[in-house]
C-alpha cells in the first residue's frame, strides 16, 4: 500500500491532460462491435482504459500499439466462442460490456475485482429477460453469466440509477437492430454522458435519436468505412481536480481540452468563476489561477457526480458556506462516495453535513490530517490538493487508487512545484 503526503505548496505549470477515461472505454467498446479496423488515437492510460481493451482481446478482437500509442484494432464485430471476461474495478465496463455480451449466442461469464463487487447491478436481471437473453447473477452482484442473442424491442427502462447501463443497452440495440426500435427512459440522470455515447454511435456508423431524453429512437445502421479513426478528447473529469489545484494554490495551465467538448464535467468552470477564479482561454490551452478570495457557491451536481470530490475540496478552500445538491447519486460509487467525502473533510479540519440530497460544507482553514481514500480514486486525487491549502500537510492512504483513472496525477502535482512524497508500507 502507498501512502501518499501532500503539503502546502505554490503551484505552477502546465499539464497536459491524458485522454478521457469513459470515451476511450466507449470507442473501444465500439471499435469491437465494428466489422473492420479502428484506430484510435490518443486513448486514456487508466487502469480502467487498459481493462477495457483486455475485455475486446477476450471477445476475439486482435490488438496492437504503434509508437504513437494508436490502438489499432481488428475485429470481426462477433464473439465467437464461450469467454470470460475480467471488468477489473470499472462498473463502465461492466455495464457497457455485459451488454455486449448478450449480443452473442455463446455464454459469457464478467467477472470484476475488489470494491465492484460490492456494486449491485438489478438492472440487467430486470431487463435482459425481456430480450431473450438469459443472465444469472450473485442476486444482482458479479459475476454474472449471460447468454443471447439479444433480440431487441420496444423497450421500457428506469435510468435513474446509472446511465450507463442505458450506454452499453443503446450499444446492443444500434448492432442488432433490423428495424426501428425505441427505448422508453424514466428518471435518466448524467445525461451529458449519453449525449457523448449518441455521439461516438453516430462516428461508428449508428443512427440513434432521441425526444428529450425520454424516448430513444434505434434505426439499422448505415454503411461506415471498414477503417475508423477516432481520438479520444482529453479527460475533463481529471481536469477538474487540476483546475481546482490551480484555483486555490496557484497557477495551472491545462493543455489540449475541448472547450466545446460534450463532456459534462467541463461544468467546473462555471463554478470556479463564479467563486473567483482567474480564468483565461486560449484555444487548447485552459489557464486557471488563485484570487485573494474565493466565494462560496451552490450547485446541483446530480449530473455530474464525478464533480463532487474537487468541489468538496473547493468549498473547503471558499468564505462561508457551499451547497452541492446531488448527494443520492453517490451511494453507489467506488465507496459509498457520501461518506468517503465527510470523513475526507473532517479528517481535515473541514465541518460539514448532509441534508437530505444536499452536501453543506463550511469553508476555513485546511488543518490537515490522515485520509483514508476508502479504495476511491477520485478520494485519493481530492485529498491530494486539498494537502496543497494544509497547515500540517494531508497523507493519504492506499493512494494506489490513482492508477484507476490518472496513473500520473501524483508525478504530475510534483512537475508544477507540489510538496509530494509516496512511501510504501
Amino acid at each position: 500500500m502507498i501512502t501518499a503526503s501532500v503539503h502546502s505548496s505554490v503551484i505552477n505549470g502546465t499539464i497536459v491532460m491524458p485522454g478521457s477515461k469513459s470515451i476511450t472505454q466507449r470507442a473501444l467498446a465500439l471499435a469491437f462491435l465494428h466489422k473492420g479496423t479502428t484506430a484510435i488515437s490518443n486513448p486514456g492510460d487508466s487502469d480502467d482504459s487498459i481493462m477495457a481493451m483486455k475485455i475486446i482481446q477476450s471477445f476475439g478482437a486482435n490488438i496492437t500499439v504503434d509508437a504513437n500509442g494508436t490502438i489499432l484494432i481488428q475485429s470481426s464485430g462477433e464473439i465467437k466462442s464461450p469467454t470470460t471476461i475480467d471488468c477489473g474495478e470499472s462498473a463502465l465496463s461492466a455495464r457497457i460490456f455485459s451488454s455486449v455480451a448478450a449480443l452473442s449466442n455463446f455464454p459469457v461469464i464478467v467477472r470484476g475485482q475488489k470494491s465492484i463487487l460490492n456494486r449491485k447491478m438489478n438492472f440487467f436481471a430486470d431487463v435482459f429477460p425481456q430480450l431473450n437473453v438469459q443472465f444469472t447473477s450473485q442476486e444482482g452482484y458479479l459475476p454474472f453469466e449471460i447468454k443471447g442473442p439479444i433480440l431487441p424491442s420496444n423497450i421500457a427502462i428506469n435510468g435513474a440509477e446509472s446511465s450507463q447501463y442505458l450506454t452499453g443497452l443503446l450499444m446492443a440495440f444500434a448492432k442488432a437492430a433490423s428495424v426501428d426500435l425505441s427505448i422508453f427512459v424514466q428518471g435518466l440522470n448524467s445525461k451529458p454522458y449519453i449525449d457523448l455515447t449518441l455521439s461516438l454511435l453516430n462516428q461508428f456508423g449508428y443512427k440513434v435519436t432521441h425526444d428529450n431524453y425520454s424516448v430513444f429512437h434505434i434505426s439499422p445502421s448505415f454503411e461506415i468505412n471498414e477503417r475508423i479513426k477516432y481520438s479520444v478528447e482529453a479527460d475533463w473529469s481529471n481536469a477538474s481536480i487540476m483546475a481546482v489545484a490551480g484555483t486555490i494554490a496557484g497557477s495551472v495551465t491545462l493543455n489540449g481540452l475541448n472547450i466545446d467538448s460534450l463532456q459534462g464535467d467541463k461544468i467546473i468552470l462555471d463554478v470556479l468563476k463564479k467563486c473567483g477564479a482567474n480564468i483565461k482561454i486560449e484555444h487548447d490551452a485552459i489557464t486557471i489561477s488563485k484570487s485573494e478570495a474565493l466565494a462560496a457557491f451552490n450547485f446541483d451536481a446530480t449530473d455530474f457526480p464525478d464533480l463532487f470530490p474537487p468541489l468538496a475540496v473547493l468549498a473547503a478552500c471558499c468564505i462561508g458556506r457551499s451547497s452541492i445538491a446531488g448527494v443520492s447519486r453517490l451511494y453507489n460509487k467506488e465507496s459509498n462516495r457520501a461518506v468517503a467525502i465527510c470523513n475526507m473533510l473532517a479528517s481535515i479540519g473541514i465541518n460539514c453535513e448532509i441534508s437530505g440530497d444536499i452536501l453543506f460544507i463550511d469553508g476555513g482553514h485546511i488543518k490537515g490530517g490522515l485520509v483514508d481514500s476508502f479504495g476511491d480514486h477520485r478520494i485519493a486525487m481530492a485529498a491530494g490538493i486539498a494537502g496543497l491549502q494544509s497547515f500540517q500537510g494531508v497523507q493519504i492512504a492506499n493512494a494506489e487508487v490513482v492508477k484507476k483513472s490518472y496513473p500520473a496525477f501524483f508525478d504530475v502535482l510534483l512537475s508544477i512545484g507540489a510538496s509530494v512524497s509516496l512511501s510504501t508500507e
